[in-house]
């Protein structure tokens, strides 16, 4: 099948990057991979029937994590503030854990339970989302429920919801969701949704995956190619077409920075317009499923033949190396001071680029206590303060994310 870009001549001067896959499977008794996530360097992988397993040696092992689970066909996992608490989604309901052992199953309200997301939503009052097979949007205070359905303005193939994103700014809430029907939109904390199909016909509106970069870019993966919209989905442009994809990402970190999509093959671009393709040599299985990143690899699952890893410097050309090393510093988040405190504190981090930057703090269940800075930053060094007078003693952790690149550190409330 021939496969048409934009900008065609560019990317033929840069050619394939060329990278090694190793396949890392040992521990996996099943190699239909549905999802990957990861904290720092553990990595849990969702399997379509065996659920859950982690690795904390970059993939070398997998080990069973399903404890308690009332259903292994795992459709989605995404993960807390710390390596133990993840919020898993499956055919059979959401379930979340604290300690990888004991899964809290929290189905009330839900009218559909074959669940494909489950996880943050907008800020208070609403703080949980998921995205349902065929029930469209449900939303909760608390990440137990009680369930309420959120679809104004979703019919159709829009109730077969695949996943979600969103970001805050100032007292604006906005999110998007990729759908069997299409890309909806939402900039009121998901009360409300609108249709931004745009000119999007056929394969083009039955989207994968979705990506949200700031408050206007939105790129989506779906079995026609890929697409993007830089005016939050009035208008589309088509990049990549007659390409089936399943993901679409923005990754940065010490070694890259630049946007993924991945299913029938691989592709990069360092500034969303042109494209190359990735060489995936050694991975194999059917398309791509799934990724995620650790410090030192980009991991991918496949339909049927499981995980595979490439180190960041097999995989980025030295041109983007080149640009991203005159870049002023790296992402930093610093430990915070004083740390115990009581009742302040203040935290540093830093910012290389212009990006959209949120810095959270969460209590040791996974819950959000308290959004620090939300919205676009300049690059630069900052300092946010976090003011705990309403909160009770005890440890908490804070987690600055921007993009896909998140790091996070633990601080001390002493009363």
């Amino acid at each position: 099948m021939k496969k048409i870009m934009t900008a065609t001549i560019l990317l033929l001067l840069t050619g394939t990057i060329f990278s090694q896959w190793t396949e890392v499977n040992n521990g996996l008794p099943n190699l239909q991979v549905t999802t990957l996530t990861a904290w720092l360097d553990t990595i849990i992988v969702g399997t379509d029937g065996d659920g859950l397993f982690r690795s904390t040696d970059n993939g070398d092992t997998w080990v069973d994590i399903n404890g308690d689970i009332g259903n292994k066909h795992i459709n989605d996992v995404r993960g807390g503030p710390i390596p133990t608490n993840i919020f898993v989604a499956t055919d059979d309901g959401p379930y979340y854990t604290e300690d990888l052992n004991n899964y809290q199953y929290s189905t009330n309200g839900l009218t559909t339970i074959n669940i494909n997301y489950y996880w943050f939503g907008g800020d208070d009052p609403v703080d949980w989302a998921i995205a349902s097979e065929g029930g469209g949007v449900f939303l909760a205070d608390e990440h137990q429920g009680p369930w309420a359905t959120s679809n104004n303005g979703i019919s159709g193939d829009g109730l077969i919801v695949r996943n979600m994103v969103g970001y805050s700014e100032d007292e604006e809430e906005y999110a998007a969701i990729a759908t069997a029907g299409g890309v909806y939109v939402s900039s009121d904390n998901m009360s409300t949704w609108q249709l931004k199909n745009g000119t999007m016909s056929g394969d083009d509106i039955n989207v994968n995956s979705v990506l949200m970069v700031g408050g206007t870019l939105l790129m989506t993966a779906t079995p026609g190619g890929l697409n993007a919209s830089t005016d939050f989905g009035e208008n589309w442009l088509t990049l990549v077409d007659n390409e089936y994809l399943n993901v679409v990402a923005f990754i940065m970190n010490s070694f890259k920075m630049g946007y993924f999509a991945f299913g029938e093959s691989g592709l990069f671009s360092a500034d969303f317009t042109t494209w190359e393709y990735l060489d995936m040599t050694g991975v194999s299985g059917g398309n791509v499923t799934c990724y995620t990143s650790t410090s030192q690899y980009l991991f991918v699952g496949t339909e049927n033949g499981g995980v595979f890893r490439i180190d960041w410097s097999q995989l980025i050309t030295t041109d983007v190396d080149d640009e991203l090393s005159q870049m002023p510093g790296e992402f930093r988040l610093e430990q915070n001071y004083p740390n115990p405190f009581n009742p302040t504190t203040k935290i540093g981090y830093s910012i290389p680029f212009d990006t959209e930057v949120s810095i959270s703090v969460f209590n040791t269940l996974g819950e959000r206590v308290k959004i620090l800075k939300s919205g676009f930053h300049k690059a630069g060094e900052y300092i946010a303060e976090f003011n705990a007078e309403n909160l009770p003693s005890g440890i908490y952790f804070y987690r600055l994310q921007a993009g896909n690149f998140q790091q996070t550190r633990k601080l001390v409330l002493v009363r």
